[in-house]
């Protein structure tokens, strides 16, 4: 058995780092988020969502998974798992 959380010790984060050549433009993406886990399915997803909201060209967003134990699972396939309160 796990120990239960009793509370919020840090909050998750997700951090962004843009990269530009000397004209502004030709950006690369660089999106490191605190979870464990990130199933091709969700990254594709997550990829679509912003390169279409932030008009990012395809290829040039990079979303790179922290690898903490002590975030919550965010793999969709996982949401039939029970949850320890």
């Amino acid at each position: 058995m796990h120990d239960v959380a009793e509370g919020v010790h840090r909050p998750c984060f997700a951090s962004c780092l843009v990269f530009q050549d000397d004209s502004g433009g030709n950006e690369l993406v660089l999106l490191a988020l605190d979870a464990c886990i990130l199933a091709q399915e969700e990254v594709m997803r997550m990829s679509a969502a912003i390169q279409t909201g932030c008009d990012l060209a395809p290829g040039r967003l990079i979303i790179h998974p922290s690898h903490s134990h002590s975030v919550p699972s965010y793999v969709r396939k996982h949401a039939d798992r029970p949850v320890v309160t």
